[in-house]
């Protein structure tokens, strides 16, 4: 069994951008289920397996949570697990807390939540199968069931989403009773998409903004990263009183997409999300009940409200493409990257230049591998685009931890890998040969002079960095 360490992870797991994420300014901008994180845990993940579960009046054990649902329901069937009943009862608190109190966006917020931290998602195997939680819910003639089954279909995965509609307007059209709010879940049109990026088109934050019935209107912010083959992450819903452009500074630009740009995006974006949490999940369970994972709690609350407000969107033409988006077809996803097509002519026609002799030939091979699987996981696969932010991505925080000197270690990009022990000879070949990479791709792309320099003067500083860091492990 490997040794309990806070944030350890398999190498072949998708990393996490944590620490290197361009957030939306204003941290008051989140809407998120008020009371329900820290000291509150309402996600089954931890309760069906500890046979216990904490609630306001203190801990419960499964058989007492059961028991209290039974009568809370009228009846005590066969089909109501523990996994069914966490969902019901996170559902019962939030409605006690929230429902018609708040703000309509902030109950979504809550319920949203219900359905992503106690069921089965695209994300996450932990709580109970959506369908089966719908069966129950539908059998229960009661206000608390139709409620039920109106979370899961507003916030449910798509496979169950329809059948759930059909059954709640089967239970409305037999008499059960639901509030006003229950019916205006979900109901919002989008009329307006925009793009936020930096002054090097790297880190980019779509915000769109939806229009609810009674006229307000309110943005859903997504960070599409630039390394981490698009994903999707960062999310916030707000209310579109603040403006947008108030969250614009000098070096930063506000675009106008359409709709169905941002559709094609976000889907791509939000997929990548889902098999971002699903490969730490399974990393998870490679060790033992120390390991913990670093997800942005803020993410996975948000996950089915955002994932619903991407699902309004009007979807791209067929043969819409975007140059950002990548080729669902990247190999090293799989784990098996391979260094081929053009990146082999590139390296080949890189390799023909004239080279001092201190740069050993097994680190340039070493180098433009590991260039190559770096490329391959950016939102813009072109081993010939560089930036100030990608150079110092490369060389502080990828190099470290999944190149080829690491020994398959991998700590986290906060912390130079443990396997990380590069040689001075190895420093010396990419202290020398990746500035001449630079000029070489500059020179390729005719990319203007003030870009190059900007690139080699962040190489210089980032390499200063990692000697350090090396220097005092």
């Amino acid at each position: 069994m490997a040794s309990k360490r806070k944030g350890r992870r398999a190498h072949s797991g998708k990393p996490s951008p944590k620490g290197h994420r361009r957030a939306p300014r204003g941290g008051s901008r989140r809407v998120t289920p008020k009371g329900t994180r820290s000291g509150d845990d309402r996600s089954g993940r931890k309760q069906a397996d500890t046979g216990t579960r904490s609630g306001v009046a203190g801990t419960r054990s499964n058989a007492e949570l059961l028991q209290e649902l039974r009568e809370f329901y009228g009846s005590a069937p066969r089909s109501l697990t523990v996994e069914i009943g966490v969902y019901l009862d996170d559902l019962h608190r939030s409605i006690k807390r929230f429902g018609g109190e708040h703000s309509l966006l902030e109950t979504e917020a809550v319920l949203a939540d219900c359905v992503g931290t106690s069921t089965r998602t695209s994300w996450s195997d932990h709580g109970a199968k959506q369908a089966e939680a719908l069966e129950f819910a539908s059998s229960e003639r009661s206000e608390a069931g139709a409620v039920a089954v109106a979370a899961l279909a507003v916030y449910g995965e798509p496979a169950v989403t329809s059948k759930a509609r059909t059954v709640l307007g089967e239970l409305i059209e037999s008499g059960i009773a639901v509030p006003e709010w229950v019916i205006a879940l979900g109901a919002a049109e989008p009329v307006r998409a925009r793009k936020l990026r930096d002054a090097w088109d790297d880190h980019w934050t779509l915000v769109v903004t939806y229009a609810s019935p009674d006229g307000s209107e309110h943005e859903v912010w997504s960070s599409i990263h630039p390394y981490f083959w698009g994903m999707a992450y960062q999310f916030a819903v707000a209310s579109a009183n603040a403006g947008l452009i108030r969250e614009a500074d000098r070096t930063e630009v506000i675009e106008e997409l359409s709709l169905a740009e941002a559709r094609a995006i976000l889907d791509h974006g939000i997929s990548e999300y889902d098999a971002s949490m699903r490969s730490k999940e399974e990393a998870a369970g490679l060790f033992d009940d120390g390991w913990e994972w670093d997800a942005d709690e803020g993410d996975l609350s948000l996950r089915p409200l955002v994932g619903q407000r991407i699902r309004l969107l009007p979807e791209a033409d067929p043969g819409h493409s975007l140059h950002a988006v990548p080729s669902a077809s990247t190999g090293f996803r799989r784990g098996s990257y391979r260094f081929e097509g053009e990146a082999v002519e590139i390296t080949k026609e890189f390799n023909k230049l004239a080279r001092p002799s201190s740069e050993r030939p097994s680190d340039l091979g070493d180098l433009a591998f590991t260039l190559g699987m770096f490329n391959s996981t950016c939102r813009v696969a072109d081993g010939l685009r560089w930036t100030p932010p990608k150079v110092h991505m490369f060389i502080e925080h990828w190099l470290p931890n999944f190149g080829l000197e690491t020994g398959g270690d991998w700590t986290g990009f906060d912390e130079v890998g443990d396997g990380f022990e590069p040689s001075a000879e190895w420093l010396a070949t990419l202290n020398s040969a990746f500035p001449r990479w630079l000029r070489f791709a500059a020179e390729r792309r005719d990319d203007p002079d003030e870009l190059l320099q900007e690139n080699l003067e962040s190489a210089r500083a980032s390499m200063r960095e990692l000697r350090s860091r090396v220097a005092g492990s």
